[in-house]
This record gives structure tokens, C-alpha cells and sequence, in this order.
């Protein structure tokens, strides 16, 4: 029997958005969900997310929108359409949610899962460089660097979100301005030092050097 898997990272977002306002919107869960290692697009589906989409078939949170788990335009029907494209590494990253006005999403490898099932997570874009920025060794842990982003954001623009995806200096991006964070993440520094990242990360130079920085700041803090 599997373990029962919590997802504290995602409490505490939703806690973040609620205490200041912000909106949060989980559709009811649905019937016909997968579980845990049950195949999805020929792949074993992530704990976390099946933890997920048993509570919930998508919904809001700030500006994050996770797909449905069932629907026209849910989950199976979304990564569909992105692995259409002709670049292979697409076909790498399952996404589960999608981050307002911009071309990034969130998504599992599954092709990386641990030995007990957890999928490390990513910030793919669906630009031509096909950017992938490795957040966190799990789903759950991905929602609590993202509860991060709130928290800062609402401290630092007086109760407002504001997503600022290109990292401008003054502002606080997601992830960009979480590095230190990232590389406290040990199972995902791990993969990084590896390489088990680099056919998804080596092409795109933003990605390559995203990556660098997380390394630098997990040696840094060793």
C-alpha cells in the first residue's frame, strides 16, 4: 500500500492567498481520475498530482490556473496539443498548470521520478528556445516555493500579486528571485549535479544558466 501523501506546500498557499484576499477557486473533485503510478500519455502518474486531482479537477490560485484533471480542456487534452510540436524535449514535461498572461507552465518529468514515485518539477515555456527552469524535487514542494512568491509579492506591493516573468531587477519573479530557495531543495540539487536535467536544460542557454545559478548557491551554502 502506498503512503498517504499530505501536501502542506499547497496549504500553505492557499492560506497565503486567502489571508490577503486574493482568489482561490478549486473545482470539486471529479470521478476518473488516475492514481499514483497509473499511466497517463504512456507515463506513471505523479503521487502529489494524483493526491491533487483527488481533491480537486483544477482551478485558481492567484495566477496560477491548474488544468483540469478531466475536461475538454484538461489535462490529457493540453499536453496533447503541446507535444504536437516538433521539439522532443516537450514530450519530457507533463503540465499540470499554466501561469496567467504568460507562455510558462508547470509540469512533472516523469522520465526523473524518484524511486518511490515523486516527479521532480519545472517552469517549461512553450517559446522557441523551449526554456525549462527545474523548481523542485516534488509537486508539493513546487506549491510552497510558489506560496514563497505570494508572500513576497503581497509584502512587498501592499496586498497585490504582481507576476513579473522577464526578472527585471526591481521586481520579484517567479522563480528567478528564489535561488537560494531552490538549492535548499537537496533532492533536486542532486539531479542537477548529476546532469539528469541537461537534455532537457543544455539547449536553451537561459536554462543552462538557471541552473548554474542553483548549483553555485547550493555549493555556496554547503
Amino acid at each position: 500500500m502506498r503512503p498517504v501523501i499530505s501536501l502542506p506546500g499547497l496549504e500553505l498557499l492557499i492560506q497565503t492567498l486567502q489571508h490577503s484576499g486574493i482568489g482561490v477557486q478549486l473545482d470539486p473533485a471529479v470521478p476518473g481520475m488516475p492514481g499514483a503510478g497509473h499511466p497517463v500519455l504512456e507515463e506513471p502518474f505523479d503521487p502529489y498530482l494524483a493526491t491533487l486531482y483527488a481533491r480537486c479537477n483544477g482551478g485558481r490560485l492567484g495566477h496560477l490556473r491548474l488544468f483540469q484533471g478531466v475536461g475538454d480542456r484538461g489535462l490529457m487534452t493540453r499536453n496533447l496539443e503541446i507535444r504536437s510540436e516538433a521539439d522532443s524535449r516537450h514530450r519530457q514535461v507533463l503540465r499540470f498548470a499554466t501561469l496567467d498572461s504568460t507562455a510558462y507552465s508547470l509540469g512533472t518529468v516523469p522520465s526523473l521520478a524518484a524511486s518511490d514515485g515523486p516527479q521532480p518539477v519545472v517552469m517549461a515555456s512553450d517559446y522557441i528556445d523551449f526554456d525549462v527552469f527545474p523548481l523542485a524535487s516534488t509537486v508539493d514542494r513546487a506549491f510552497r516555493l510558489y506560496a514563497l512568491y505570494c508572500e513576497t509579492c503581497l509584502r512587498k506591493y501592499g496586498g497585490k500579486l504582481d507576476w513579473n516573468p522577464a526578472g527585471e531587477a526591481d521586481n520579484v519573479s517567479f522563480p528567478f528571485h528564489f535561488v537560494r530557495e531552490v538549492a535548499q531543495d537537496r533532492e533536486l540539487v542532486r539531479l542537477l549535479e548529476d546532469g539528469r536535467f541537461e537534455a532537457l536544460t543544455a539547449p536553451a542557454p537561459d536554462s543552462r544558466d538557471w541552473v548554474n545559478q542553483i548549483l553555485a548557491a547550493a555549493r555556496a551554502s554547503s
